[in-house]
């Protein structure tokens, strides 16, 4: 992992949690209403943050995962989904070198 680019998100994740509100981003709203009649679907969130986005796409029927580099900013997303009584599945990682990107490039 690129620990500046680590240690930066971290840093703004533990100065104000929430950072960006808890309303979904309107990238989310639009997936969401465009795929409804194909749910469910299988989500990945890169760089999901503390999960606003895919807390949304759960609730919304998605089966959502959402992967981060701030293990900060995941330990948040586990919190709000647990708030939100949502089931998301969240790894602490570095998308490029992740088990994810291996199966989206098979």
């Amino acid at each position: 992992m690129n620990s500046c680019i680590k240690n930066y998100w971290n840093s703004e994740y533990i100065k104000e949690s929430w950072i960006y509100g808890l309303e979904p981003t309107i990238l989310a709203k639009n997936i969401v209403e465009s795929c409804k009649c194909k749910i469910p679907l299988k989500i990945l969130d890169i760089g999901c943050g503390y999960g606003r986005d895919t807390i949304y796409y759960a609730q919304n029927g998605f089966v959502a995962s959402g992967i981060d580099i701030s293990n900060t900013a995941i330990k948040q997303a586990r919190i709000l989904a647990e708030r939100n009584k949502t089931k998301v599945n969240y790894l602490v990682g570095d998308f490029l070198k992740s088990r994810f990107k291996k199966k989206l490039l098979i």
